[in-house]
C-alpha cells in the first residue's frame, strides 16, 4: 500500500491569495453566528466516531464547542447533534454566499492549478486499479464548485455521473447505481455518523469499485500544535478529523480496503508560521524554530511531514471489498 510520495513544493502557485479576502471573512461570520446559536449536546454515548472507544477527554474548545481526543485511535471530533447539523448545511445565508457568482470565481481560480492535479491523480489511479479511466460511472457526494465539475466534465472520466449532497442542486438527468468510482473530497468531515454514510455510499458501488476520499487529519501538525488557534479549523465545518488509524478501522467497518493513504498537504507549516507567536509558550521547540528557520529549512520540514504522513490534510484510495 502506497503512504507516501514525492514531495512538491508548490503552495503558492497553486493558491494563491484571495481577490477578496472579504468573502472568507463573511463565511466565517455566518458560520460562527450558526454555531453560537445552535443547541449543545451535553450528553453523549456513541463514542470516538472512528473506532467506538468511550472514553474520551477535551483537547480543546473552538467557539465553545468541544473537540475531544480519542485515546485509542487518536483522532479528533466535536460532539455536535445531528439535526443542528442538517440546518447548517441547509443554511440559506451561507448557502447563497458559496453560489454566488463571486464566490465561485474567486474559488475556482485560486484552485484550478490544484484541481487539475487532482484530476490527474484520479486518472491514474483510475488506470492503475481499475485499468481504465475514460467513460466510468461516477457518483460525486458535496462537491459545491462548478469549475470543478466542469472539469470533471471536460476530463472524459466520466461517461455517467450523478451529483448528491450538494448546495450546486444540479440535476445531470441520470442516476448512477453501482458506480465503478465514488468521488468524496473535503465531506465526511461535516458527517455526524461517519460510518453510516460510508456503508450507505457502499451500496452504489460495485464490487472493487473505488473511492476517492480527502480530509482534514487530526494526525497533522497544525491541528496538534495550534489547537483552538488554528484558523483554518472550525466547528460545523470541520467536526470529525481522524488519524490514519481511524481511518483504516472506519473503513475496514464500511467495507473497504484501503489501497493508498497519503497526506500531500503543502501548507501546515505556512498555517504553523503565521502563528507563531500562540507557539512560545504553547510548544517552545517550533516557536523557536519557526521564527529563525531559513527558506529551505520550512521547505525541508513541510517534506518531512508529508513523507511521514503527518501532514494535516489526507487523500485516500480505497476499495470495495467482496
Amino acid at each position: 500500500m502506497l503512504t507516501s510520495f514525492d514531495y512538491y513544493e508548490q503552495a503558492e502557485k497553486l493558491v494563491p491569495l484571495l481577490k477578496n479576502p472579504f468573502l472568507f471573512e463573511q463565511e466565517l461570520d455566518i458560520i460562527k453566528e450558526i454555531v453560537d446559536h445552535a443547541d449543545v449536546i451535553k450528553e453523549w454515548d456513541t463514542g470516538c466516531p472512528f473506532c467506538g472507544e468511550k472514553k474520551s477527554s477535551i483537547f480543546f474548545k473552538k467557539w465553545d464547542v468541544p473537540y475531544y481526543r480519542c485515546p485509542q485511535c487518536f483522532s479528533i471530533y466535536a460532539r455536535i447533534d445531528g439535526g443542528e447539523l442538517e440546518k447548517y448545511k441547509k443554511n440559506e445565508s451561507l448557502k447563497a454566499l458559496r453560489l454566488d457568482q463571486e464566490y465561485q470565481s474567486d474559488t475556482g481560480s485560486r484552485r484550478v492549478a490544484l484541481w487539475n492535479d487532482l484530476l490527474d491523480w484520479y486518472r491514474f489511479r483510475c488506470f492503475r486499479y481499475l485499468g481504465r479511466n475514460q467513460d466510468l460511472r461516477v457518483l460525486d457526494f458535496g462537491t459545491r464548485y462548478l469549475e470543478l465539475i466542469r472539469l470533471l466534465a471536460d476530463s472524459g472520466l466520466a461517461g455517467r455521473y450523478e451529483l448528491r449532497n450538494s448546495i450546486l442542486e444540479i440535476d445531470f438527468g441520470e442516476k448512477v447505481e453501482q458506480a465503478d468510482v465514488i468521488l468524496c473530497m473535503d465531506y465526511i468531515q461535516q458527517e455526524s455518523d461517519p460510518l453510516k454514510f460510508l456503508q450507505e455510499i457502499c451500496k452504489s458501488l460495485k464490487e472493487d469499485g473505488l473511492l476517492f476520499f480527502s480530509t482534514r487529519m487530526g494526525s497533522g501538525i497544525d491541528v496538534l500544535a495550534l489547537k483552538e488557534k488554528n484558523k483554518s479549523i472550525f466547528p460545523y465545518e470541520f467536526n470529525l478529523l481522524p488519524t490514519p488509524q481511524g481511518l483504516y478501522i472506519l473503513l475496514e467497518k464500511a467495507g473497504f480496503e484501503i489501497l493508498e493513504l497519503t497526506t500531500p498537504g503543502t501548507l501546515d507549516v505556512s498555517y504553523l508560521h503565521e502563528q507563531a507567536d500562540f507557539l512560545e509558550h504553547e510548544n517552545a521547540f517550533l516557536h523557536y524554530f519557526l521564527k529563525n528557520a531559513r527558506a529551505v529549512d520550512l521547505a525541508d520540514f513541510q517534506r518531512f511531514l508529508q513523507k511521514s504522513g503527518m501532514s494535516s490534510y489526507a487523500q485516500l484510495v480505497a476499495r470495495k471489498v467482496k
